[in-house]
């Protein structure tokens, strides 16, 4: 694994926690490596994630880099790519009967055709007996041969009071 903490051990600011796993295989012919963030942090910003590298040039020649994994309908995937963890950073506050929660999440790919990045936001507060939730997003993909793009964005808000739906809104 690799570590990074600054600016200090003593202060700590940033601090990452990177688990690596390289498979260089010249039989099968292709290098992968993997990697996992785990217990990271900026100042009390939670961050967790997945990114990959893999290059195989055998009989199918594959490239792709990703950092948070790809593209929801994204149909080329290598097999050698598991389902990765998005990229996710998370901020909670409780005081009292009060609660807010952000997680933001994103990820970015690059392949030998493709393009694909993407993030969401998720808020959720509680106020006493009012619960809120509310998300924002996009997902875009672009395809290099044939040509081609699909962007999405998405939005919505939803208020309860006592468990029951005040008012709810989703926008795609």
């Amino acid at each position: 694994g690799l570590s990074v903490i600054l600016p200090t051990r003593k202060k700590p600011l940033i601090v990452f926690n990177i688990d690596i796993l390289g498979d260089l295989n010249f039989a099968e012919q292709y290098v992968l490596l993997l990697g996992t963030l785990r217990d990271s942090r900026i100042l009390q910003i939670k961050l967790n994630g997945d990114f990959a590298f893999l290059l195989s040039w055998g009989s199918e020649k594959v490239f792709a880099f990703t950092v948070g994994g790809f593209h929801p309908r994204y149909t080329n995937k290598p097999e050698k790519l598991y389902d990765l963890k998005r990229i996710s950073a998370e901020i909670s506050r409780s005081a009292g009967s009060a609660r807010i929660q952000l997680v933001c999440q994103l990820y970015q790919a690059v392949t030998s055709n493709s393009f694909q990045i993407g993030f969401r936001t998720d808020l959720y507060g509680k106020w006493k007996s009012v619960t809120f939730t509310g998300y924002l997003g996009f997902d875009a993909l672009i395809q290099f041969d044939p040509f081609r793009f699909e962007v999405d964005i998405y939005m919505g808000v939803e208020v309860k009071w006592k468990g029951r739906t005040l008012f709810g809104v989703d926008l795609a």
